[in-house]
């Protein structure tokens, strides 16, 4: 009995070699190769019973393997391609089935194990018997059919199936498999349209069978090596990838090999991010659930996903369970449990929490609702997100320029609005301020600058026909995103004036930071997480109010030297918190702290040792890159006695959460009240805005000796203490009001 193989090749170089090792078995091995320009052929020539025919390749696999088929003698014909190998269980036992075969047998399929990521890994989900018999009697009716998905026809008899696999190499090498699948959709009829069909899939990445490993003389598969000096860091963001967010971490490049991974229909401009991009097929039914993202991120070392809610967050926290890999959580989410009236969502959220590394929380409001859904402090760093404060910035000759492009007249006061048109934008808020602005404001030259696109750019449009606004207002339904630091300089004032809903909050308010950084006063709202952003760097006002938000427009329109104050105020404040080359360093070294393996670098604990020389107590912090900072902290200044180690393990990262100009609480404090607690109060900051209004006195309690010792200077009295441990000498019925802000959800015995 005789066995041939037959085989096609073109430029197989790296994989030929190991296909031919495993043909011991083989009477002879037919290779039809279609012009190989590499070292194919030097290979091939190698081993004494190939019959090698070269043909010129067309673009058609059906000829190229009827050619390879119709020049077999053997009994019996193998299919074999060159990014395969027979497993050792093959090699051993096919002589053996062939010789035993009933006649009226024809052919057999087999098994074919799938490797994914490297040889230890295989598919589970191709696991099974191939669609195309893999050996076949040699028959002169026997014939390949098709330019691609070629089939074999003519076969007569029995297709039996043989339970043994054959080892396929062809999804370890990612960029080869990308260029075939670009090649395949230029073919008609592959069906394919573009390389993601055919690489991103979901293949279930499970251990390699046994059963399926190779004979030792079979060369195993070389990867391309990894620089071992950039982690592989994976930025999933499904349907949401932005621009505005990525020049974030676009100064990590350096330190890190950064992929970014969006869903193929997406809805943001991505053309002028500077990561590599790589779009993933989505889920028709689940726009958050990305396919094929276990292939796409076997290789990285840590997988960046973004907020608890989304599928692909689940998705990359399964990662962790069955690969080992870092997720860190990006959180924007700022009101606590969030979409769980779902169960499915609930379960998702609740999965995301216990499984990631680490959570990065862009506010303290984010950070705030993490905790309360169970998340532990230690696992959360708040960084906010930045802006390249370089290109968003004053630039008086841009606006000047675009001032003319949309016909606005040097003398005319602009107030400008970008974002979605939604009505939790408080857009139909802006309008009715606008009237009122308009009104009182008399011969003032007034133009609202208003763009952006949504559900209810068309319903807005026609509020200010029926208010008379219309030579008022100016829509911009879209302005590309790469020159909107260019607009935000036609601008004299920013608005943005969110709203909240049962399940959304203005989370962050990018575009406040972009215009605090251009140098434009912003007035925006109560809202969320717009405090923590604005800060008194712009007016805040209470939302769902346009006579408060006219009044704030009108201050700005008619007092140059007040609007002229938070422009300064604005850029200074977008220099010092908001830079993206500094959020992206405090982002890179968690990310290096995280793939360390070591919670002590990312979360900065504190100790009080005793100083031998001083016999006082001094305080130390230790910093990421492990130095030690003596902050030199004299105990004796403060009367504590409960303050121990554990109530100063804030890290130096979230230091500003004690000096944060609390707007929220400020605004709902009795205006009548005089004498004031401040349980919690940090460094003094609110209370000292309480004592410039008019209070008489403002006491504090804080625990933490750091916050303490700098609230001294603002309040008219401070006790670094434990409210709920020490005694307090203060009388019954002193205070006309107590603060409690931020301070219950800590306490162990908040009721009482």
């Amino acid at each position: 009995m005789k066995i041939s193989i037959s085989m096609i090749t073109l430029n197989e170089e790296k994989n030929i070699e190991r296909a031919l090792s495993s043909c011991t078995f083989a009477d002879e091995i037919v290779i039809v190769d279609g012009g190989s320009t590499d070292k194919t052929l030097d290979v091939i020539k190698t081993y004494k019973n190939v019959k090698l025919i070269q043909y010129s390749w067309d673009d058609h696999f059906g000829k190229q393997r009827q050619v390879s088929l119709e020049n077999c003698t053997g009994d019996w014909v193998i299919r074999l391609d060159a990014d395969e190998a027979f497993s050792q269980e093959f090699e051993k036992n096919v002589r053996t089935l062939l010789e035993s075969s009933s006649p009226n047998v024809a052919g057999y399929k087999i098994r074919q194990c799938n490797l994914i990521g490297n040889e230890n890994w295989y598919s589970r989900t191709f696991d099974n018997y191939e669609t195309i018999p893999r050996i076949w009697r040699n028959h002169p009716d026997i014939r390949w059919e098709g330019q691609i998905h070629e089939k074999l026809v003519g076969l007569k008899g029995e297709i039996s199936f043989w339970d043994v696999y054959i080892v396929h190499y062809g999804f370890l090498d990612k960029k080869r498999y990308q260029r075939k699948g670009s090649y395949y959709s230029t073919i008609p009829g592959s069906q394919i349209t573009n390389y993601e069909e055919l690489l991103y899939r979901e293949y279930d990445i499970q251990p390699r069978p046994d059963r399926s490993s190779t004979a030792n003389y079979v060369p195993p598969f070389t990867s391309v090596e990894k620089n071992a000096h950039k982690p592989g860091i994976a930025i999933i963001r499904g349907p949401n990838l932005n621009a505005w967010e990525m020049q974030n971490y676009e100064p990590l490049m350096k330190r890190f090999n950064l992929t970014a991974y969006v869903t193929s229909k997406h809805n943001y401009d991505i053309a002028k991010i500077e990561i590599p991009v790589v779009k993933l097929p989505f889920h028709p039914e689940y726009p958050g659930c990305m396919a094929g993202l276990e292939y796409a991120l076997f290789d990285k070392d840590l997988i960046f996903t973004a907020d608890t809610t989304w599928p692909f967050s689940y998705q990359a926290v399964s990662l962790k369970e069955k690969l080992g890999k870092k997720v860190v959580c990006l959180q924007w989410e700022n009101i606590p449990f969030a979409y769980e009236d779902n169960e499915q969502i609930r379960q998702r959220k609740v999965k995301v929490r216990q499984t990631a590394d680490h959570f990065v929380a862009v506010t303290e409001r984010a950070k705030e609702a993490l905790m309360l859904e169970g998340v532990p402090s230690d696992r959360i760093t708040v960084i906010p997100m930045g802006v390249d404060i370089e290109r968003f910035k004053p630039n008086q000759r841009a606006g000047q320029k675009l001032r003319q492009q949309f016909g606005l007249k040097n003398n005319e006061k602009v107030i400008l609005f970008t974002g979605r048109i939604v009505w939790e934008k408080g857009i139909f808020d802006l309008v009715s301020a606008a009237k009122l602005v308009v009104q009182t404001t008399g011969n003032i030259p007034l133009k609202f600058v208003v763009v952006g696109a949504g559900p209810e750019s068309e319903r807005l449009k026609q509020l200010t026909l029926e208010l008379e606004l219309t030579s008022n207002f100016i829509f911009i339904d879209k302005f590309p995103h790469h020159d909107i630091h260019k607009l935000y300089n036609i601008a004299d004032i920013f608005v943005l004036p969110s709203i909240s809903t049962r399940y959304w909050k203005e989370q962050f308010g990018m575009v406040l930071v972009e215009a605090m950084a251009s140098g434009v006063p912003v007035i925006s709202t109560l809202s969320g997480s717009i405090p923590e952003v604005v800060s008194d760097a712009g007016i805040l006002v209470q939302a769902n109010d346009p006579c408060s938000l006219s009044s704030a427009i009108v201050e700005l329109v008619k007092k140059d030297e007040v609007r002229q104050d938070f422009s300064k105020r604005g850029r200074k404040r977008a220099e010092n918190k908001f830079d993206s080359k500094k959020i992206a360093a405090r982002i890179g070294a968690l990310f290096e702290a995280i793939l360390g393996d070591s919670s002590e670098k990312f979360e900065f604990k504190s100790t009080i040792n005793e100083d031998p020389k001083s016999h006082k107590k001094i305080h130390k912090e230790t910093s990421l890159d492990g130095s030690v900072r003596n902050l030199g902290i004299d105990a004796d200044l403060f009367p504590c006695k409960t303050c121990d180690a554990n109530q100063l393990s804030r890290n130096s990262e979230d230091s500003g959460y004690y000096a944060q100009e609390r707007y929220d609480v400020e605004s709902i404090i009795p205006r009548n009240a005089s004498k004031i607690l401040d349980v919690g109060c940090g460094e003094g900051i609110l209370g000292k805005r309480l004592l410039d209004k008019g209070a008489e006195y403002v006491a504090g309690i804080e625990i933490n000796r750091i916050a303490a010792k700098k609230a001294k200077d603002n309040l008219s009295y401070v006790i670094c203490g434990d409210v709920e441990a020490d005694e307090f000498s203060f009388k019954n019925g002193y205070f006309d009001c107590i603060i409690f802000a931020d301070i219950l959800e800590h306490l162990r015995d908040p009721l009482s």
